[in-house]
């Protein structure tokens, strides 16, 4: 396993991490979220 220090505030890392267009920033190209299962 690997850590990476995030040099960001917590509410812009919270959005990016917990709504399906901030996870497509970062790790897939597409995120589709039903029934708060996230696909990628």
């Amino acid at each position: 396993m690997k850590e990476f220090p995030i040099n960001s505030s917590v509410s812009i890392l919270y959005k990016r991490l917990s709504t399906s267009s901030g996870l497509a920033e970062w790790f897939a190209d597409d995120v589709i979220v039903k029934n708060k299962i996230f696909t990628f």
